[in-house]
């Protein structure tokens, strides 16, 4: 009976201990999740490249698209007169988004997914810069190296000749003390019809 009652309380310390570390082990996400939380201090939360793996990004774009809970908000071009991008709520690097004719999506775009070291999700009110307010994304980029990302969109119609140099080629990395991206686009699109056509009412006639 001793030996009995003493493998008895091992196995229930087991029970004990197993149970514990199912409860301190951290939850999976479902596949239908975005990605996990790693840390979150003052107000900051972090993700690293790791998190979006599971999703197979290209680009830095489908990293934060990923996010739970946070959208990019496009700059208001026609209302905020000399403010360019500010509203914008996507830092890269902890930089605005630079140039007139550039906005958060585009640039995010072009960045490919493994330059990407992590995401801070910010709260705009801690960073002290102007038109920023709610949640901001720091999008965190090593560019020791050149990377390149492309887009092929060819399309085809009946009839049509196919459109075969739809699409955009960017590289982007370190020149100096600068991170720069460069990108060559082709918006090309087949539109209209073939012609010519002939219709014809009930009785026959063109």
């Amino acid at each position: 009976m001793g030996l009995v009652g003493h493998r008895g309380k091992v196995a229930a310390r087991a029970a004990l201990l197993a149970g514990m570390a199912l409860l301190a082990a951290p939850v999976a996400a479902d596949e239908g999740e975005a990605a996990p939380v790693v840390a979150a201090e003052s107000g900051k939360t972090v993700y690293t490249s790791a998190d979006f793996v599971r999703f197979a990004p290209r680009t830095a774009l489908d990293m934060v698209n990923q996010i739970p809970g946070f959208s990019i908000q496009q700059g208001n071009n026609g209302g905020d007169r000399g403010l360019g991008n500010a509203r914008e709520n996507v830092l890269i690097n902890g930089e605005r988004v630079s140039g007139k004719s550039n906005d958060a999506q585009t640039i995010l775009s072009r960045i490919a997914a493994s330059s990407v070291v992590r995401i801070e999700i910010l709260d705009g009110a801690s960073l002290n810069e102007p038109g920023l307010s709610g949640q901001v994304a720091n999008v965190v980029v090593a560019s020791a190296k050149l990377t390149s990302t492309l887009k092929w969109r060819p399309q085809f119609r009946p009839r049509l000749d196919p459109n075969w140099l739809a699409g955009e080629v960017s590289v982007s990395g370190k020149a100096g003390a600068n991170t720069v991206t460069l990108s060559l686009s082709n918006g090309a699109f087949r539109n209209g019809h073939w012609g010519p056509e002939q219709r014809f009412d009930a009785n026959g006639v063109l």
